[in-house]
């Protein structure tokens, strides 16, 4: 596969293209398998609209930030493939750019992954003297108790036994304690900012975004956020944000229709959905740099 590449994602008239990071052109896949040679008018259909369209998203896109670089971005093959994939209905295509953080990056991980080896180190090295304390008296309480229980003292016995059940929690609670240390020691040392993902699909009828929530967008169907959260230890996955243009319905708690014309090759796309993942302030930016009226328009 080529790095640097997302190709068109998915046709799916009597033609469908699936979105695969491949050496620089679209490779038809269907979801039921028939494949055939592109007929006259597929092929008119996908130089005469779907090029042009997904021309007109790459060049509105703006480029890379300063310190930042283009990582992929969707490859528009010039013309379909030998062999497509025959479904009814309507069509779907995608246009994904991925931008990433180059300046201070390195420093950054480097000093993410040195305290966080340096606080594991330390909790490592408390936690096994921790054990050791506690496996001496959870020795001592069970002798304890087997004297309780030879001599018949009920109160002794229970009370050594809830001292048992105290120390196991303490043994098991050993792994997270150390865990904890260093997410609070690496809190403020997360790499954030360092990458943007923008994802365009066209004529999409159906989308589901759980644990999302609403936000007020003007001149849009329907607008909703992810917040951003930790990931393991010392990962972080950005915030991202989902926008729906076009005649869409909620059938369900984040769970989206669109209500479309069956129109196979028709000559512009009735809904756009648009997906951001990134850092709030990045993504607020990047949307007012981009072309959002030249998208939408594409509708029109």
């Amino acid at each position: 596969m080529k790095k640097g590449h997302f190709p068109v994602n998915r046709i799916i008239p009597a033609l469908a293209v699936f979105a695969l990071i491949a050496a620089g052109a679209s490779h038809p896949v269907g979801a039921d398998g028939v494949m055939h040679s592109p007929t006259q008018e597929e092929k008119a259909f996908y130089a005469g609209v779907i090029v042009p369209v997904l021309t007109k998203i790459e060049r509105t896109l703006p480029p890379a930030p300063q310190g930042w670089t283009v990582e992929s971005r969707t490859v528009i093959a010039p013309a379909l493939p030998d062999q497509v994939s025959l479904e009814p209905g309507g069509f779907r295509y995608d246009y994904a750019i991925a931008y990433k953080r180059v300046d201070g990056v390195g420093d950054e991980q480097k000093r993410l992954d040195e305290t966080a080896a340096t606080v594991r180190k330390d909790a490592d090295e408390a936690a096994r003297a921790r054990y050791d304390e506690l496996m001496k008296k959870k020795t001592l309480t069970r002798q304890a108790l087997s004297k309780a229980q030879k001599d018949k003292a009920i109160g002794n016995e229970r009370r050594f036994k809830k001292e048992l059940e105290e120390l196991e929690r303490n043994l098991s609670a050993l792994p997270g304690e150390t865990e904890q240390k260093i997410l609070q020691a690496t809190e403020s040392l997360l790499i954030k900012d360092a990458g943007l993902l923008v994802r365009l699909s066209l004529d999409e009828d159906a989308i589901a975004y759980p644990e999302a929530k609403a936000f007020s967008r003007p001149k849009v169907a329907f607008a909703l956020r992810r917040e951003g959260a930790r990931i393991g230890v010392t990962g972080w996955k950005e915030p991202e944000i989902l926008i729906l243009y076009g005649d869409w319905q909620e059938v369900q708690p984040n769970s989206f229709r669109a209500r479309m014309e069956k129109k196979p090759f028709g000559p512009k796309p009735q809904t756009i959905l648009l997906s951001v993942t990134g850092d709030e302030k990045r993504t607020t930016q990047f949307l007012k740099q981009m072309g959002l009226k030249e998208i939408v328009g594409l509708m029109k």
